[in-house]
């Protein structure tokens, strides 16, 4: 958790002077200076030598399958070598791939943080989710009316708290009035001295933040760790505000930031291969 919490406090002073940029301009961004740390990356961990080996021995027995295709004993034995020289290139870009799929869980998460939601608007309606603990459901049975909730002046309560004993879930629905900071909702069981507070991203938010806040010691916390975790002996298990998924046009299509981001690290990577003299 401290590791993501490091990380999440880094990641905000590298960002901080692009955040004027939008959210297009800082997918590209994040894309090109991506790909070339994957490259430069891929070709420091991987035998190069080896790799381009294989693609061209690949490549040579499917040129003489094309010029020896009436002889079928030997297109036969060109196959085979295709799909031994196949699995030994797999083998040999796939140690460097693994390694640097950990950076690109972490970006990706990072993306979701900043980019993964839109805000709340002033006069938009939206609903607040808290999940109990089993114990906890079961020891207040009566839980509806005297739990506690508070919300900052922005923000106005739409109807009191909904409760479905059968997933043990608690629910509101709540209007952003107008902007202004801060923006919060702090929830507060009977018999229980701490409240659960989370925030609220509204507007053009330029920090990151995430639907749910989890526990601490919750492994979901690993993902959700875009703000603070809930204390281990809260009976709220977790406390979600929820935001619609962004989606960004590219071409005719929209997509959603992680998505987006493969495809553009996708295209600078096959255009920049060439150039940094990388074989994948």
């Amino acid at each position: 958790m401290i590791i993501f919490s490091f990380l999440n406090q880094l990641v905000d002073l590298l960002v901080a002077p692009f955040h004027g940029l939008g959210p297009i301009p800082q997918l590209v961004l994040l894309s090109l200076v991506s790909t070339v740390a994957l490259l430069a990356a891929f070709k420091r961990l991987s035998n190069q030598e080896t790799i381009r080996s294989h693609k061209n021995k690949i490549f040579g027995n499917f040129l003489e399958i094309a010029i020896y295709r009436d002889q079928f004993r030997r297109s036969l034995i060109c196959q085979g070598r295709i799909l031994k020289y196949n699995l030994l290139y797999l083998g040999a870009i796939g140690k460097p791939l693994l390694l640097l799929m950990i950076p690109m869980i972490l970006v990706c998460l990072q993306l979701e943080y900043r980019l993964g939601y839109q805000t709340i608007k002033p006069g938009q309606s939206f609903i607040i989710e808290a999940q109990l603990e089993d114990t906890a459901s079961e020891s207040l049975a009566d839980i509806t009316n005297p739990i506690s909730i508070i919300t900052s002046d922005t923000i106005d309560l739409e109807t009191p708290a909904m409760r479905i004993p059968a997933t043990d879930q608690i629910f509101w629905k709540a209007r952003l009035i107008q902007d202004g900071s801060p923006n919060f909702i702090s929830i507060m069981l009977p018999g229980q001295s701490d409240a659960v507070r989370k925030d609220v991203a509204i507007g053009k938010l330029t920090n990151r933040f995430t639907p749910k806040k989890t526990k601490i010691v919750n492994l979901g916390n690993l993902v959700d760790s875009g703000e603070d975790g809930i204390n281990s002996s809260s009976p709220i298990k977790t406390l979600r505000v929820a935001y619609s998924p962004a989606e960004y046009p590219f071409l005719r299509w929209t997509f959603s930031p992680i998505v987006y981001y493969f495809i553009l690290t996708l295209l600078f990577g096959a255009l920049l291969k060439p150039v940094m003299k990388v074989s994948i």
